[in-house]
């Protein structure tokens, strides 16, 4: 199961730590980005964007960027979770392929705060890839740190983002939804629960 572990406040730095549980080989390479490229949405163009920051990326399957960071700090994780659900695609509201949307963040985005409050203000569609030599539905959820040590993950449920956005959410992983992995969380003993080891 993939993992992203982040420690805000190791002293006055800030790590993340990540790890790659997939069924196969994702083939990652890394990509940089420099500023100032041009991008669309991925899905019918309507969304475009010059980058206002270069970023490092690794890439899934050659396809699109599953973790990253740009040039002032932002950084971000794409973890599978099956529970996703994008809902039908709307043509009159902004939309993100599947495979843009972290890199959107990278590109736009300085701090976890800015890019909670777009996804809020725009309700910004994300639209699923398909794997080519596998038929695959990519489902996804990410989760975004900054130099701050500020945190959020970001899932689609019923059609709508739904925003987890605090310094204290350090931990994620796959599947399930992150308000029930909280849950499963608070039952251990020390973090609130009866639950032991």
């Amino acid at each position: 199961m993939c993992t992203r572990v982040l420690w805000p406040d190791a002293d006055d730095a800030v790590l993340v730590g990540r790890n790659m549980d997939y069924h196969r080989d994702t083939g990652s390479n890394l990509w940089v980005f420099p500023r100032g490229i041009a991008r669309n949405d991925g899905v019918d163009g309507t969304l475009t964007w010059t980058s206002k920051y270069g970023s490092l990326t690794a890439s899934g399957l050659d396809l699109f960027s599953v973790d990253g960071m740009n040039e002032v700090g932002l950084a971000g994780h794409d973890l599978w979770l099956a529970e996703s659900d994008y809902g039908t695609y709307d043509k009159s509201l902004p939309a993100l392929a599947i495979s843009f949307w972290l890199q959107y963040f990278l590109d736009n985005f300085a701090t976890v705060a800015d890019t909670v409050a777009w996804v809020r203000e725009t309700n910004v569609q994300v639209v699923p890839l398909t794997d080519p030599s596998t038929g695959e539905v990519a489902v996804l959820h990410i989760a975004l740190e900054d130099a701050s040590g500020d945190s959020a993950i970001i899932e689609y449920v019923n059609g709508e983002p739904v925003i987890h956005h605090s310094r204290d959410y350090r931990v994620m992983t796959n599947s399930p939804t992150y308000d029930q992995q909280l849950e499963l969380l608070r039952q251990w003993e020390g973090l609130g629960g009866l639950v032991h080891g």
